[in-house]
């Protein structure tokens, strides 16, 4: 045992490091392994920094930046896969196994999870063989992974291209939330919410899972299914795109697999009530092309069925509308066009036109309106595409002809256009892309010849050579581009019995419309100028009502082929308008030029008009364009010559419209035939209406000028504003 040291030892011997003791030892090791184990927060760790982990750590104090740790800069490294060693399994113990509590507890939870009522062998093999294909019912709702990969698009957009932002972005709270933490963590990028975040905050407000299966218990039987959505596919959808097929799936699943609904479900059910509603309203045209109607009094019961049928499915669907505006995906979009559409021929500057603007927000919500990020345009993109350009059509198409302002401006627009590469039809149907072009085309024309019509009428005599050029000019435009559309199988293809006939037919009727719409606004044009003083003027508005009459009588002969060919829809917008407005026209030059050349063909569209007006349109905004009609050609054919009292074949045309007056079911009451019977017989129509306030007749047919034929009343306004 050694002493302590001698006072003669050497400074060496002095100094001679000492081994440390086993505890100081194990205390250095840990706290090494402490400070390997240090985490770094983001700032330090994009700098490459030291980090001391503190929170906030030194470095980022002496910077005064805010420390975080999310991991976002941290590197990944691909670990080697190390297989795992066979570990034999813990032997099971039979007693406790085969245990009879336990097996009942077991069964008790099957049941409570399941549904199954007995465990006996037979029926748990019954269930087991089951389990394969019932393994996509307990998949979550396509929907759902729509939303997802929707929130992925758009987030991935935002975040990588924050530039491309559109400018009314740039005063939005949430952009300028991401202002402020862009200066207080420039290193942290939070992509901004999505469509699932807002969802998720509107979830209290969603209603409960029974409102969607009591939806989806309207549905008709899967047979009649089926036959409505060929009708809705081959007829109501024409030259748009409300829906695209994949519809038809769900339901076939709905019917087959019973997957139990839920409020996610909510916009493809309430899609396909609309689906149903629609198709349900031109039921009658596949009936009449299959020869199973020949007296129109067989027609009017089913349609009277059909109208009843399709206003069931409209309710049921617009009771989900709050479950709608909540989720608001794409999908959300298609049931509030398909509202539109199925409101259009009742109410279009309204209701249909509130339906429209609903879409287009929705639309704008989930950024259908913008381009699409980079990469292979798939089938879902072309979808969204198409839906978005079908609700632009149809909301600009009601804003212009009834004087609505645009819900979003062009210059906010640059979403892709429809490819013709990926088509979302099915390969039985004929390929329906160059007229759904032709018609987002027409529209846009239409809204330039509507501006030029306004700068018309709002310039001065200085400066209205160089309005009435550019109006001539849209004029010309139409004209070529109408001549370079495709004439076989699509478009301007007019031959009957070929699959798109209904459709380019449609079509037609809308390009002659807008030759309507851009003429008959200078019909009644009072200005007067000297021969000599702005000729240009006068021959441009000159040319322009040309063309806009031989659109009107070509419209009308158009329906009439229609008619002939295939049959014309109690429920079709496009045909009823485009028919009133033609016959309108053709009565106002009428009314001005005091010439009786059209009276043939303003008595052919007005049979067109009567035939189409038992359907829904009996109690639809348009029908006051139809009233207007009766009386203005009563009091032009008074005005030639005519007897001012009816008999023989005028008093069946004011039965006519008396009957046009009540809807369908609807019966005159007794009292009403007094004041008609008085009218019939030389009485005074003052001294009848007076006496009887219940029948509001036409006013005063007694003819005097062609003045007083001008002004009845509303009629300018109606050519100016109404009419489409």
């Amino acid at each position: 045992m050694s002493g302590p040291p001698e006072i003669g030892t050497t400074p060496d011997d002095r100094h001679t490091p000492v081994p440390p003791q086993p505890e100081r030892q194990g205390a250095a090791m840990a706290a090494e392994r402490k400070r390997k184990k240090t985490r770094a927060c983001d700032g330090c760790r994009r700098l490459k920094e030291k980090c001391n982990g503190g929170t906030p750590c030194a470095r980022c104090i002496k910077a005064d930046r805010q420390c975080i740790f999310t991991d976002a800069y941290r590197r990944t490294r691909a670990r080697p896969t190390v297989p795992k060693p066979n570990i034999p399994a813990d032997p099971i113990d039979p007693k406790s196994f085969f245990d009879v509590d336990r097996i009942r507890n077991l069964e008790t939870i099957v049941k409570h999870y399941t549904n199954v009522q007995e465990c006996s062998p037979a029926t748990l093999e019954e269930v087991i063989s089951s389990l394969g294909s019932d393994k996509e019912s307990v998949a979550p709702s396509p929907y759902l992974e729509n939303l997802r990969n929707t929130e992925d698009s758009s987030g991935d957009a935002r975040t990588k291209y924050p530039a491309s932002l559109p400018a009314y972005e740039e005063f939005s709270h949430l952009d300028f939330t991401h202002q402020i933490q862009q200066k207080l963590a420039p290193d942290l990028d939070t992509p901004y919410a999505s469509a699932t975040i807002n969802v998720a905050a509107a979830e209290p407000l969603l209603s409960r899972t029974f409102v969607v299966q009591d939806a989806a218990s309207l549905f008709p039987p899967a047979e009649v299914a089926t036959i409505l959505l060929d009708i809705f596919f081959n007829i109501s959808q024409t030259n748009y795109f409300y829906v695209d097929e994949r519809i038809q799936h769900r339901i076939s699943e709905f019917y087959t697999q019973m997957t139990p609904l839920t409020i996610a479900d909510a916009p493809w059910v309430c899609t396909a009530l609309m689906v149903f509603c629609v198709s349900t309203q031109f039921a009658h045209l596949a009936q009449k092309n299959k020869g199973r109607y020949e007296t129109s009094e067989e027609v009017n019961v089913p349609s009277a069925i059909d109208d009843a049928f399709a206003l069931s499915f409209y309710r049921k669907a617009t009771s989900m509308i709050p479950d709608l505006l909540a989720i608001g995906c794409p999908q959300s979009v298609q049931a509030f066009i398909l509202m539109g559409v199925y409101s259009l021929p009742l109410d279009p500057s309204g209701l249909a036109s509130r339906y429209y603007a609903i879409a287009i927000k929705i639309a704008i919500h989930n950024n259908m309106h913008l381009k699409a990020p980079g990469g292979p345009k798939t089938y879902d993109h072309e979808v969204r595409n198409r839906i978005w350009w079908t609700v632009y059509t149809l909301d600009r198409r009601v804003c212009i002809l009834h004087g609505r302002p645009a819900s979003i401006q062009r210059s906010d627009i640059n979403a892709n256009l429809p490819s013709n590469c990926i088509e979302p039809q099915s390969a039985k149907r004929v390929n329906t892309y160059h007229n759904m072009m032709a018609q987002k085309s027409l529209t846009e024309i239409m809204e330039d010849a509507r501006d030029a019509i306004l700068a018309i009428k709002k310039s001065k005599k200085p400066k209205l050579r160089d309005a009435a050029k550019k109006a001539l000019n849209i004029n010309q435009t139409l004209k070529s581009w109408w001549e370079r559309l495709p004439q076989e199988t699509f478009c301007t293809d007019l031959t009957p019995g070929q699959p798109l006939f209904r459709s380019n037919i449609h079509l037609a009727l809308t390009y002659h419309l807008t030759h309507i719409f851009i003429g008959r606004s200078f019909i009644f044009d009072s200005s007067h100028f000297e021969p000599d003083d702005l000729y240009e003027w006068v021959n441009t508005r000159n040319t322009l009502i040309q063309d806009c009459l031989k659109s009107a009588v070509n419209s009308i002969q158009l329906c009439q082929t229609l008619n002939d060919e295939f049959g014309l829809s109690k429920s079709s917008y496009t045909e009823f308008t485009s028919c009133c407005a033609a016959v309108m026209t053709l009565v106002a030059q009428r009314i001005t030029t005091e010439t009786t050349e059209f009276n043939d063909i303003c008595d052919q569209g007005l049979a067109l008009l009567k035939m189409m007006s038992g359907g829904v349109f009996t109690k639809s905004s348009e029908k006051r364009g139809l009233e207007i009609l009766e009386m203005a050609l009563v009091k032009l054919s008074m005005s030639q010559g005519d007897s001012p009292f009816l008999g023989g074949a005028g008093y069946n045309e004011f039965r006519n419209w008396v009957t046009l007056q009540a809807g369908p079911g609807e019966v005159l009451r007794p009292q009403h035939a007094s004041p008609v019977m008085e009218w019939t017989y030389n009485s005074s129509p003052g001294e009848a209406s007076s006496q009887h306030d219940g029948l509001s007749l036409m006013p005063d047919f007694i003819p005097t000028t062609f003045a007083d034929l001008a002004s009845l009343p509303g009629l300018e306004n109606y050519f100016q504003y109404s009419m489409g």
